[in-house]
């Protein structure tokens, strides 16, 4: 049986694509393990400092390939075979999806945080070096914390093809990465979104705004039942028609739990959608701004809604704006990429060395209660 580490990549790492994992490796004591250069050459069967390919002047190691292939396979594996047939001593799944989808997504990963730095001096951006070390120093002293010694962290680190220097090398990336994004889309930065292109934004991601009155018939079990709240609803209506201020009613309205079901503090919902339902969604996306709904009849699951659309406040998704286009500029970074292979790479078998990833994870393990690294 496999051992595979338990750490949430994703999270760890803070990537775009966040990937779940609860892949155990037990990380409790000092056990012997090899140093980074060793685990290389016993699972890949090359030196962990070997070059194998060069993107924008950035090259690649063994190491530093061999952590983010890793990463793909745990995360495939544990998604995608563990407990099928597939799930075979050989990995030979590996051999199956790695040429047309695994390796292009380890290269994804590789180019994702390599090429803003390849991009950075041309852009006018250039982190100090002390201010770099200092960010890092500090990221791997909150990793360290979550395990015992220094020997429990060599461990974990050995168990995904890495020394201590080539963990800090990733620090460095994602660094430089979070940096990269904070110096061009921030205030004075030169691609510091304006509120019309967040609202663009907004509605490219399909976002609105509304607040609403919800009358529940969830364990409303009989016709009249159903009617009363209704009911309810349609008074409301009147009494909104009758309102000298509709809209200062109806943000009072919907902090009433005498009439909602669902109370808030009626400054409104911002969704891009799935937060209640697709017949809520839709409804709501029907109004113009300011508008007021009638009865939404969702009885088929929830009950009756009333909903009235709001203007979005750009400062509200400023943030999602920024992470979201400097991600669009790296991604054409990485379209533009155009990486050049030593001939080391082809002597890589990722079968081989899965095959051999898991033998030394099994042979490294220790007894003891599993410890998590979370970011």
């Amino acid at each position: 049986m496999k051992r595979f580490l338990n750490v949430q990549h994703g999270k760890w790492l803070a990537l775009p694509l966040a990937a779940a994992l609860c892949l155990g490796v037990s990380a409790c004591g000092a056990a012997e393990i090899s140093a980074a250069d060793d685990v290389c050459m016993e699972t890949a069967g090359i030196a962990a400092d070997t070059v194998l390919l060069t993107v924008d002047g950035r090259e690649i190691t063994v190491e530093e390939y061999l952590y983010w292939s890793s990463l793909v396979l745990d995360t495939f594996y544990y998604n995608y075979v563990s407990g099928t047939d597939a799930d075979d001593a050989e990995c030979t799944w590996v051999g199956e999806y790695w040429e047309d989808g695994l390796s292009p997504t380890v290269l994804g990963y590789l180019l994702n945080y390599n090429e803003p730095i390849a991009h950075a001096s041309e852009l006018g951006f250039v982190m100090d070096a002390e201010t770099l070390a200092s960010e890092v120093d500090a990221r791997v002293a909150d990793y360290k914390a979550n395990y015992e010694d220094e020997g429990t962290f060599a461990l974990y680190l050995s168990q995904i093809c890495m020394s201590e220097e080539g963990f800090r090398h990733i620090m460095e990336e994602t660094v430089y990465y979070q940096a990269m994004q904070s110096y061009l889309f921030s205030d004075g930065g030169i691609y510091n979104p304006t509120d019309a292109e967040i609202l663009e934004f907004a509605d490219e991601q399909g976002y609105y705004n509304c607040r609403y009155v919800f009358f529940s018939t969830v364990g409303a079990y009989t016709d009249a039942a159903v009617e009363s709240h209704r009911e309810m609803a349609e008074l409301l209506l009147q009494n909104l028609a009758n309102s000298d201020d509709p809209d200062a009613y109806f943000a009072g309205v919907t902090a009433d739990p005498n009439w909602n079901d669902d109370t808030e503090d009626g400054t409104g919902l911002l969704t891009a959608g799935g937060y209640i339902n697709s017949t809520f969604d839709e409804a709501a996306r029907a109004l113009e701004i300011g508008e007021i709904s009638g009865i939404v009849d969702n009885t088929d699951e929830y009950g009756y809604f009333v909903i009235q659309r709001l203007a979005i406040d750009p400062d509200d998704l400023r943030e999602a704006c920024r992470a979201y286009r400097f991600h669009q500029l790296v991604a054409e970074w990485v379209e533009a990429a155009e990486p050049v292979y030593a001939e080391a790479f082809d002597a890589l078998d990722m079968q081989s060395f899965y095959v051999n990833l898991s033998s030394y994870r099994l042979s490294t393990d220790v007894e003891g209660e599993t410890e998590t690294a979370e970011a």
